[in-house]
């Protein structure tokens, strides 16, 4: 088993810091990385219903061409 500092000198670790320092480097990231990207999720959300929207389509060019 390394110790911490030993870790860094292997090169399994980048750097060894305190869990303050830890938790005041990560809370910045963290709050980026947990916000959706709304262009992907859009994207996902328009792929996943594209179906459903084409028959949307459809029905309503039917719709627009039927004498009701």
């Amino acid at each position: 088993m390394l110790s911490p500092q030993d870790g860094v000198t292997a090169g399994f670790l980048d750097m060894v810091v305190s869990e303050a320092e830890f938790a005041a480097r990560v809370q910045p990231i963290a709050q980026v990385m947990t916000k959706p990207v709304m262009k992907a999720y859009l994207q996902a959300k328009l792929k996943a219903r594209a179906e459903l929207l084409q028959v949307f389509d459809e029905c309503i060019k039917k719709d627009r061409h039927s004498n009701l």
